[in-house]
């Protein structure tokens, strides 16, 4: 009975860092996400993933949503089933495209930076590591806001989006992997 009384009154040893020192450095992070919220509850949802039942690293606060990292997709499972204030968790899955530098048509140009993009991004596993083997996947591309383009860019929607699946396809079936069934309906 003392010696558990005796551990107990034992100073706390922390490893706080000292005064004017910089903070670590925050762990290395595999992937990216945004979690998208209602405007204004950015801070609510920044505590929320830093949680350690989310475990995010956070990268940037806005007002509505966080970019964070994790080491494995499973940080933005975590993020969509414990965040409450987060609508949806969206992983990058590839560098900016600089549509200023095109050449040729948008399509062309998206269809090259999915597929390649991603390879250098994510490693050797590519769209893989995103799009398991038997698994589905669906394209809802939103453009606009393309200077040059006709209505901003709001008739290229279609055919950005059949370029992102075809990539997407192409780069599995490039990697070993059969491409993937469409979805019934």
């Amino acid at each position: 009975m003392r010696r558990v009384q005796a551990q107990l009154r034992a100073p706390h040893k922390t490893s706080l860092p000292k005064q004017g020192a910089p903070p670590p450095p925050p762990p290395p992070t595999t992937y990216t996400f945004l979690a998208t919220c209602v405007r204004g509850l950015g801070k609510a949802l920044a505590a929320e993933l830093s949680t350690p039942a989310v475990g995010g690293i956070l990268l940037a606060v806005h007002p509505s949503g966080v970019r964070f990292g994790g080491t494995s997709l499973a940080a933005g499972y975590a993020a969509v089933l414990w965040a409450r204030t987060a609508i949806q968790a969206l992983v990058q899955v590839g560098i900016q495209l600089d549509v200023a530098r095109s050449r040729g048509r948008l399509s062309d140009t998206v269809f090259e930076w999915v597929r390649d993009g991603v390879a250098e991004a994510g490693g050797a596993e590519g769209w893989a590591a995103l799009v398991p083997r038997g698994a589905t996947f669906a394209v809802d591309a939103r453009v606009g806001g393309v200077a040059g383009a006709p209505d901003g860019g709001a008739g290229l929607t279609r055919s950005v989006g059949l370029a992102v699946k075809d990539a997407v396809c192409d780069a599995l079936v490039g990697g070993g992997v059969p491409k993937p069934d469409r979805s019934p309906g």
